[in-house]
C-alpha cells in the first residue's frame, strides 16, 4: 500500500543524500479498499489529498505541524494563479503525451496484426502451391475483405 524511499549513494549505502527527504509511493486504489486498516497519519494525509478542505483536516492540522505546512503551501500554491496555471499546463502536458502514446500504440498494434495476416496468408499460399493444393484467390478475399482491398 505504501512504500518508503530514500536518496542514497550508490557505492556506500549507508550514506544518505538528505536525511530529512523520503518520496513516499501509495497506492491508492488499494488504501481506499483497506481505509480502516492503515496507519492513523496515513489516513489523515490521504484525506488531506483527496479533500484538503474537510472538518477531518481542519482539526487534524491543529495537532500535525507537517500537515498544517502542507495546507499552508497548497493555499500559497492555490491562490498564485502564475503557479496553478503552470501545474495545469503540466497536468496536461503529461494528459497529451500519454495519449499520443496510446495512439501510437494502437496504430502500431494495428499494423503489426495486418502484417502478420499478410505474412501467414503469403505462407499459406506457398504451401499450398508447394503441395499442389488449389488455391482459390476469391475465398481468401472473403475471408479477409480488409486486407485484400
Amino acid at each position: 500500500m505504501q512504500t518508503v524511499w530514500k536518496l542514497l549513494e550508490k557505492r556506500n549505502t549507508d550514506i544518505e543524500l538528505f536525511e530529512d527527504i523520503e518520496i513516499h509511493i501509495i497506492e491508492m486504489p488499494k488504501v481506499k479498499k483497506y481505509k480502516g486498516n492503515t496507519e492513523k497519519g496515513l489516513s489523515t494525509w490521504i484525506e488531506f489529498l483527496e479533500n484538503p478542505e474537510s472538518e477531518l483536516i481542519s482539526m487534524a492540522k491543529m495537532k500535525d505541524v507537517n500537515l498544517r505546512d502542507a495546507f499552508e503551501k497548497l493555499r500559497v500554491i492555490s491562490g498564485n494563479e502564475r503557479l496553478k496555471r503552470r501545474a495545469e499546463l503540466k497536468w496536461k502536458r503529461i494528459l497529451d503525451e500519454n495519449s499520443m502514446k496510446d495512439g501510437a500504440e494502437r496504430r502500431g498494434l494495428e499494423k503489426g496484426m495486418k502484417r502478420g495476416i499478410e505474412q501467414g496468408m503469403k505462407q499459406g499460399m506457398e504451401q499450398g502451391m508447394k503441395y499442389n493444393i488449389p488455391i482459390d484467390v476469391d475465398t481468401i478475399k472473403e475471408g479477409y475483405p480488409k486486407l485484400c482491398a
